[in-house]
């Protein structure tokens, strides 16, 4: 990254050397869970990107390269990269006639999660709202002393965020998004809207591979890795995928409540 440069905040962990999924996902369980030591309630909403990757706008990119006081040679480099490409489609052995492509990065390429962590980093940043990118994973928090007082900044923030996604020609899986309240209580809450969509609160949502539920006990979590039907001699095998299915939800070094624990079946609890 150039020094000096224009370039803003790094919030997004995906494709990030020494960042990875586990580290954002612990940033967002311990901001959650210092919100409900300080008796705050945290409203999250959980975005869906369409085709992350194949809608990236490249003349907007470009534009955030001389922003960003990329050298121009680096920014001649991606935008020749990145034009001039076409596609055809094979049917019955024929080729249609060639289409450029008008936006997009190649999947697969070794600069494309690059690209695209440079092209998502400004993201529109308001105070007293935290920004959670991985990769095209997207979550959003807001926190305050009531469940009123954690939604309305959120509502707010979003209003300023669709504007921003409109200008950067990103667009969202609306149906996909999903909203949730950590807190205590299951009142009937106000509708977060996105685009004037009303979202429905949930009681659980999944990020990153882990389940979160409103309470943040993660017993929806260990309900999703319990092992039935193991015999005395299963031990080695058992050990191995009971590892790797927790392994996310291991690494966060948060300590679940007891009830958790104990929902583990004995025999299953004593290979962890």
């Amino acid at each position: 990254m150039p020094q000096n440069s224009g370039f803003p905040f790094l919030c997004n962990f995906g494709f990030t050397p020494q960042l990875s999924t586990t580290h954002q996902l612990l940033r967002v369980v311990e901001h959650i869970n210092e919100g409900k030591n300080s008796n705050l309630a945290t409203a999250a909403i959980f975005l869906d990107i369409a085709k992350a990757l194949d809608k990236v706008w490249i003349e907007g990119l470009i534009h955030k390269l001389i922003a960003y006081k990329f050298p121009q040679y680096i920014i001649e480099i991606i935008q020749s990269y990145l034009t001039n490409r076409h596609f055809t489609v094979l049917v019955k052995n024929s080729d249609s006639t060639p289409r450029k492509l008008q936006a997009g990065v190649p999947q697969g390429g070794i600069l494309a999660p690059i690209i695209f962590v440079l092209y998502m980093n400004d993201i529109t940043q308001v105070r007293n709202i935290m920004i959670s990118l991985d990769a095209d994973d997207t979550a959003i928090l807001s926190q305050g002393k009531t469940s009123d007082k954690a939604i309305v900044p959120l509502q707010n923030y979003l209003k300023n965020l669709e504007a921003w996604l409109v200008r950067w020609k990103i667009k969202l899986n609306v149906d996909k998004t999903e909203v949730i309240l950590f807190n205590k209580k299951n009142d009937d809450w106000p509708k977060v809207k996105v685009y004037g969509t009303p979202i429905e609160w949930k009681k659980e949502v999944k990020y990153l591979g882990v389940v979160l539920d409103k309470q943040l006990n993660f017993r929806a979590h260990t309900s999703l890795i319990k092992i039935s039907d193991m015999d005395s001699t299963a031990e080695n095998a058992v050990y191995p995928k009971i590892k790797y299915r927790i392994e996310e939800g291991h690494d966060l070094c948060v300590e679940p409540p007891e009830l958790v624990i104990f929902s583990i079946p004995s025999d299953e609890n004593r290979y962890i």
